[in-house]
């Protein structure tokens, strides 16, 4: 992963400057759409290499799922996708938000790429909520598309691995779901994938449900605990400080 990192970032300077030549040439407009096009894709798989490379040392956060799905989808220009999302009540999981907006943003990416209907067009079922009684928190982005053969699904979780038939001929790193994988597990998630009915990728992304009430009673706990252990510390250290001498007072010889 380190050297896949550093491979990566020395592109950039070049790619940067591939594409200011290409803006400042004097080409036809249709050769250089298609060069700067070029350029961009070379460029977005420079950042797949760097996102799947980077180990986040991003603190936790408690993070509103609904809320991020409706960022993400913002971002993603997704807003009037059809079926619209429907957020129920709050889902509140622990998670580094960078890393977090990372996966969401590579799920939708991932459908605009393979998950189209054959018309074209971009049907999205997404939906978040609780399982397991209120202990995990679920995000599932299922498609219209083709969708993926069972024998593919553990294949494609994989680095730089992509499905067959179904979903070939779309331009791609195969780092996709590998990178929302890995970002999931490190916040103790899961990544599955399944079908739609009658056709259509489905992907179940599920992490540990967090309660916000009992995350700020733990964290009030902590602060109580520490001020104690702090006290206690300052306590011990002036204990154990030499008693400071007496002052000398010279007695009066006349006396």
């Amino acid at each position: 992963a380190p050297t896949l990192a550093g491979g990566a970032r020395d592109l950039r300077p070049p790619i940067a400057r591939l594409r200011l030549e290409v803006e400042l040439a004097d080409l036809p407009e249709d050769s250089r759409t298609a060069m700067v096009s070029d350029l961009e894709q070379m460029e977005n798989i420079v950042n797949q290499f760097l996102s799947y490379a980077r180990h986040s040392h991003e603190e936790q956060e408690l993070v509103n799922l609904g809320e991020a799905v409706q960022n993400a989808m913002s971002n993603a220009r997704l807003a009037n996708t059809a079926p619209p999302f429907r957020r129920p009540r709050d889902v509140f999981i622990v998670a580094p938000p960078r890393e977090r907006s990372r996966a969401v943003q590579n799920l939708f990416t991932n459908a605009m790429r393979y998950g189209r209907s054959e018309d074209g067009i971009l049907r999205l079922h997404i939906t978040t909520g609780l399982t397991d009684n209120g202990k995990n928190a679920m995000l599932t982005v299922g498609d219209e598309g083709a969708g993926l053969p069972e024998d593919q699904r553990e294949r494609v979780m994989r680095p730089f691995e992509r499905g067959e038939s179904a979903r070939s001929g779309v331009t791609g790193t195969g780092l996709g779901l590998a990178i929302v994988d890995r970002i999931v597990r490190r916040s103790s998630g899961s990544v599955q994938l399944d079908s739609m009915d009658p056709h259509g990728l489905l992907v179940r992304v599920g992490f540990p449900a967090a309660d916000p009430a009992a995350l700020k009673a733990k964290e009030e706990k902590r602060a109580r605990e520490q001020e104690k252990l702090e006290k206690k510390m300052l306590k011990e250290f002036q204990k154990n400080q030499p008693a400071a001498p007496a002052d000398h007072v010279d007695e009066d010889p006349k006396a």
